[in-house]
């Protein structure tokens, strides 16, 4: 018994002297990508991509099956000159009606709209706010702002996704605070969470899950990312 005991001591110094700061987690996330300074050359990256929207709880009725709106485009971004364009189309997910084709650009602070070739107004406050956040917390661009801004950084409790626990870091930023989690194995990137406020549910949180890691370039980027709310 004394033994088994020593051992188990043993082992939980062993995974103490071990644990790994904030900035660490955030370091080896980029190292996992293709290093810091390869991931700082990153100037533009682009998508296309298929996305699958479920409306959970907006079925005909309670017993109806999820129905998912599909969209399927693509999208380029360009971090150096803050600019970004997305083309799609968008199936609905309940029969009868017709695809919707959109146009989105963001440049000069302004975000443009056509829908169908018709041109929406200028949108700049909250539509733009949304643009340019979407843009900041890209995989890249986020672990390289946490790594520059590491006096924000704090450690955050594991999370358990998929019945594996992720270790953590708090990233406080202004409108992007949120939680970074890390595939313990292999450095990546796992999961952002973030709590926002929605002027329906209330406070909701947001999990986005990156997968299927897969070289672009000198670097990993996810192929695939799972998106949950609530």
């Amino acid at each position: 018994m004394r033994r088994l005991l020593a051992v188990a001591l043993l082992a939980l110094l062993s995974s103490a002297g071990t644990a790994q700061s904030p900035r660490e987690l955030v370091e080896r996330g980029l190292k996992a990508m293709g290093g810091v300074e390869a991931v700082r050359r990153i100037n533009s990256v682009t998508y296309d991509f298929t996305q699958v929207a479920y409306g959970l709880g907006q079925e005909e009725t309670p017993f109806s099956p999820a129905r998912g709106t599909v969209s399927v485009g693509r999208s380029i971004t360009e971090y150096g000159n803050q600019r970004r364009a997305i083309w799609q189309e968008v199936r609905p997910a309940f029969g009868g009606g017709q695809n919707t084709r959109q146009r989105i650009v963001l440049a000069n602070g302004v975000v443009v709209q056509e829908t169908n070739g018709t041109a929406g107004p200028d949108a700049r406050g909250a539509a733009l706010g949304t643009f340019q956040r979407a843009m900041r917390t890209q995989p890249e661009r986020l672990l390289l702002s946490a790594l520059d801004n590491a006096a924000a950084l704090t450690a955050a409790a594991p999370r358990v996704w998929r019945h594996e626990r992720y270790p953590g870091v708090h990233y406080a930023n202004g409108a992007d605070t949120l939680d970074l989690h890390f595939d313990p194995a292999t450095g990546l990137l796992t999961l952002i969470v973030q709590v926002i406020d929605d002027p329906i549910l209330g406070d909701r949180t947001n999990v986005l899950a990156y997968e299927r890691w897969q070289p672009a370039g000198d670097v990993l980027l996810p192929r695939q990312v799972d998106g949950t709310a609530n």
